[in-house]
Order: C-alpha cells, then sequence, then structure tokens
C-alpha cells in the first residue's frame, strides 16, 4: 500500500507533468501565432484563463470572440481558428525536436518551420 508521501510524491509528479504540458502548449501557440504574424501573446495567466474553454478549436474561437472580435469583421471565425490550430500543431510538433535544454529555447523566439529561433 503507497504511504502518505508516495502519493503526495506521485500527485507533484503529475502536476510537474501537466505544468510542463500547459508550458508547452502555451508557447507552441504563441510560436503559432508569431508564424502568422498576429502580435498576440497568450501569457501563463490568460493561457491559465483559457485553459477553463476544454476544447482547443473552441478556446481559441472563445479568444477571437472575446479579445480580437475586430478580426471577425474581417475574417471568417473558422478560417481563423483553422489556420492558428494548424499552425499551433506545426509548431507544437516542431518543439518536439528541439531539446528542453538546449539554451536557444530559452533565448530566441521559436520559429515552426525550423524549430530554430531568428
Amino acid at each position: 500500500m503507497a504511504t502518505e508521501r508516495q502519493i503526495a510524491s506521485l500527485t507533484a509528479n503529475s502536476d510537474s507533468r501537466d505544468m510542463n504540458a500547459d508550458e508547452h502548449e502555451r508557447s507552441a501557440f504563441n510560436a503559432a501565432f508569431r508564424e502568422l504574424g498576429l502580435e498576440w501573446h497568450w501569457t501563463k495567466e490568460t493561457y491559465g484563463d483559457l485553459r477553463s474553454v476544454a476544447d482547443e478549436r473552441e478556446r481559441i474561437r472563445h479568444y477571437l470572440e472575446s479579445e480580437q472580435p475586430q478580426l471577425l469583421t474581417s475574417y471568417d471565425a473558422d478560417f481563423l481558428v483553422d489556420a492558428i490550430h494548424s499552425a499551433k500543431a506545426r509548431c507544437h510538433m516542431a518543439m518536439r525536436f528541439v531539446s528542453d535544454d538546449d539554451a536557444r529555447v530559452a533565448r530566441r523566439p521559436l520559429t515552426c518551420s525550423t524549430g530554430a529561433g531568428p
């Protein structure tokens, strides 16, 4: 049977992995925004608030409707959601090939096409 200490350790490790995954996702979104020429940056706080919307596409739509409604007068919401979601997926994949301990990641923004900063 697991001790309280073992359970606490497992919970802490799980929380740490969740935070790392969230940070990785947030970084991929921010890289996607740069790739698309959008001058957006989701802070930890912003992304934390948006995480209350479970579906990723709906999360993007919610942000568009609440924070960038002016874009919806010129662009179809589905088009924007698809473009952002696709770019985020490319960025997420590119980031998987960059080592976590690579100092470039900490100093330079990721570009999705090469996986390296400018």
